[in-house]
């Protein structure tokens, strides 16, 4: 097989794998690092050469990268917090998942106050989105089967890592749409 013209572990290389992958994503520091780490051991395998050197130039290239802005992970925290929320992701499950993608928990615990001092009680407001996206509770369409699956129902939202009492107040609710709306009433009469 043919050796690339460009050495996949050189500096240029690793700098070209950093662009071809920041154009498609936007990962965060820890995530470029262990993607940089993969593409190393990749290449070494295939091509050979010295693994200590290709990894010592790592952090230089993030360190750049973060100075100039192309990693930013106050920014992609906020991003995904943001998005965790819309979707329903319960506040312990948001910490779990920003935790994998390499966020201190400090960043992403700024982030969920900062969304909590906008109003309401967010974590009912995610438990209500959850429960419309997987139909669970009133969601579901057929009365007769939302009281045979109602403890189902209570083990699927804890499992999601919502609260007993929260889990409960949603699945006790008659329209989600109502509860959600009094919720999001509430918090913008508070302001």
């Amino acid at each position: 097989m043919k050796r690339p013209k460009l050495d996949p572990i050189s500096e240029a290389g690793l700098r070209k794998k950093t662009q071809i992958h920041l154009r498609r994503y936007w990962p965060s520091v820890v995530q470029m690092r262990r993607i940089l780490q993969r593409h190393i051991d990749r290449n070494i395998r295939r091509w050979g050469g010295d693994r200590e050197e290709a990894m010592a130039r790592i952090d230089p290239l993030l360190e750049e990268l973060v100075e100039r802005g192309k990693l930013n992970d106050a920014r992609f925290t906020r991003s995904w917090v943001e998005q965790l929320d819309r979707r329903g992701v319960s506040r312990r499950a948001i910490i779990a998942k920003m935790r994998e993608k390499g966020i201190e928990t400090d960043l992403v615990l700024d982030e969920l106050s900062r969304l909590d001092d906008e109003g309401g009680d967010r974590e009912l407001l995610r438990a209500i989105a959850y429960a419309r996206r997987r139909r669970l509770g009133s969601a579901q369409r057929d009365p007769l089967r939302r009281e045979a699956r109602r403890e189902k129902d209570l083990a699927v939202m804890a499992r999601a890592g919502f609260s007993y009492g929260i889990a409960r107040r949603v699945m006790e609710s008659e329209d989600l749409i109502q509860l959600q709306e009094d919720v999001e009433g509430s918090c913008s009469s508070d302001v």
